[in-house]
């Protein structure tokens, strides 16, 4: 978007998450590095990176699922 008073929205949009086979909450990002709450593969929940640059394939797990669950407190807006 480069400047937040005048956004260019004309660049190319990059799809990260398709389909539907988990949970997949926005937390936020550092860069090209974006990082999500997900059930994918782990249904008690896991934090994992993902860069624009490498898709979600690659993405890394910041934080294993453990023995608990986590739980993600949203903001009204439906935001994490």
């Amino acid at each position: 978007l480069q400047d937040a008073k005048q956004p260019k929205l004309d660049g190319p949009v990059t799809m990260l998450i398709t389909g539907f086979d988990a949970n997949y909450g926005f937390i936020g990002n550092v860069d090209r590095t974006f990082y999500f709450f997900t059930t994918h593969e782990a249904p008690r929940g896991k934090v994992i990176a993902v860069n624009l640059d490498e898709g979600l394939a690659a993405a890394r797990t910041v934080i294993p699922e453990g023995a608990d669950t986590i739980l993600i407190q949203e903001n009204a807006d439906g935001v994490g």
